[in-house]
């Protein structure tokens, strides 16, 4: 069902998100356009670098902090939402710390980029995880305004700065962006988080212990989150590796078409979702899950229907001419896109309901398997085969997750006790 005040908060997302969404596209284009397909390749790249950090730095911890934090009071609440940012703020230094002795040593090779792209992808690890735990705080407009800040305040100022200087036309230039947003990201805490209970939280000091016991009880938790960064991020370096840095830019373009869509149904229904499929326990997700997919096939068939014709037609418009000759892989990207708001919706009622042993075993068979699926069909379809795994694998996911939320549903101990805080339905 809508939040409270109908569609003004799906809405109010789905506008913040767009506009992020757009400049990235832009951004792509222009990459691509001034600087070619092999940098817009390593920029992708890094992309997928900055976004499997939180995953690979989370240990686990924060499939069980946002759960915690989407139940409690707002006093516990931004406690949790403190010691978490806290923990990752000590990943970040420590793996920066770590990855710059082993470059030294020789350990690891010199990365293309400078240090800001090392920089960028730590910043974006604490900034990710304050992004999910302002969602689960019900916060999302507050979430997606310091998104758009670190994600596309930057953009329109580097492409004038471009276009006014071709000098100034580099990967080193957009990556200082970047970083200067990130900057700004931080810097905006403060006012975003004002009404926080910031006097009660300084009393109370970070429960590092707890922190620890959560780590150790989440190994597959985290492979898990690995196997879901996975499926969004290795496709590309998959296809770096077998077809080269261009293709890797040419898959880079579509993705930022095709994940674009998807962005927005996911910030306009299945992240509101989540709170709800959480509080509706196991006598109410089905309920909720139904109104949810509603919502989510409104929101997401007109955008793709939208999105094909648009991108087949706008984009040899603005000078990517041959962005036809990926006219498959586009369309199937764009099903790809429409399918996995609806195995989002279903993993939400897995997490809901507990079911975590389930919900990590089928995200790490999904990776799994398209690994495998995705070099066949690259080896057989060349770079269309990537929009044939990822259409697959969705579809795979969504028929798994469904068999696995039906059985039945038996909750004690400690899950037990916390699912039956709000036993009825969803709360706004």
């Amino acid at each position: 069902m809508p939040a409270r005040g109908g569609w003004w908060l799906p809405l109010t997302n789905m506008t913040m998100r767009a506009t992020s969404l757009v400049a990235r596209f832009a951004l792509s284009i222009w990459i691509a356009r001034a600087l070619g397909y092999d940098a817009l390749g390593a920029f992708g790249l890094l992309t997928g670098l900055a976004g499997a950090a939180p995953a690979l730095m989370g240990f686990g911890v924060s499939y069980h902090v946002n759960r915690e934090i989407a139940r409690a009071a707002p006093a516990a609440a931004y406690r949790l939402l403190r010691d978490r940012l806290a923990l990752s703020l000590v990943c970040a230094i420590t793996g920066g710390a770590v990855a710059g002795a082993a470059t030294m040593l020789g350990l690891l090779p010199r990365a293309p980029w400078p240090w800001m792209g090392g920089a960028i992808i730590l910043l974006e690890l604490i900034a990710f995880d304050l992004h999910i735990a302002l969602i689960n705080l019900r916060r999302p407009v507050a979430a997606n305004l310091l998104l758009f800040v670190r994600s596309a305040s930057w953009i329109a100022p580097v492409i004038l700065i471009g276009l006014l200087d071709p000098r100034l036309r580099s990967l080193d230039v957009l990556l200082g962006g970047w970083l200067a947003a990130l900057v700004a990201n931080f810097a905006l805490l403060g006012f975003v988080l004002r009404d926080a209970p910031f006097d009660q939280v300084r009393r109370i000091a970070v429960d590092w212990r707890g922190l620890t016991a959560r780590a150790r009880r989440a190994p597959l938790v985290w492979l898990n989150d690995m196997a879901e960064v996975g499926q969004l991020y290795l496709d590309r370096f998959i296809v770096a590796h077998m077809l080269g840095l261009t293709a890797a830019g040419a898959y880079t373009l579509v993705f930022a078409v095709t994940h674009g869509v998807y962005v927005l149904v996911a910030s306009g229904v299945t992240q509101l979702s989540v709170p709800r499929l959480v509080a509706a326990g196991a006598s109410g997700w089905r309920a909720v899950l139904a109104s949810e997919t509603r919502r989510a096939m409104i929101v997401g068939a007109p955008l793709i229907a939208t999105v094909a014709a648009g991108g087949l037609m706008l984009l040899p418009a603005l000078g990517i001419a041959d962005f036809r000759d990926h006219a498959v892989l586009f369309l199937l990207m764009l099903g790809a896109a429409l399918l996995r708001p609806f195995a989002d919706l279903r993993k939400a009622v897995l997490y809901g309901l507990h079911r975590d042993h389930a919900l990590a075993i089928i995200n790490l068979a999904g990776i799994v398997a398209s690994v495998p699926m995705t070099l066949l069909c690259l080896a057989a379809f060349g770079l269309a085969g990537v929009g044939v795994a990822a259409l697959a694998t969705q579809l795979m996911l969504i028929v798994a997750r469904a068999s696995a939320a039906r059985r039945p549903v038996v909750l004690s101990g400690t899950a037990g006790a916390i699912a039956s805080l709000h036993p009825t339905g969803p709360h706004d």
